[in-house]
């Protein structure tokens, strides 16, 4: 019981006002940039294993 006490007393607490936006902010940019990177890897990889004379299998690990 004295533990549960001693760790609910040093909980964190939660993120308001501009820091909650900022980071709301920060993870939506690191999801988008995470998806686009993806996207531009999946879209090149046939040029670039192409211009590289490897075969598309081997193409995905450009």
């Amino acid at each position: 019981m004295a533990t549960d006490a001693a760790a609910a007393a040093h909980e964190p607490q939660p993120l308001q006002g501009s820091a909650r936006l900022w980071g709301t902010v920060a993870l939506s940019l690191a999801t988008f940039m995470n998806v686009l990177d993806s996207s531009i890897a999946n879209v090149s990889i046939p040029a670039l294993a192409g211009a590289l004379g490897v075969s598309p299998g081997q193409g995905t690990w450009v």
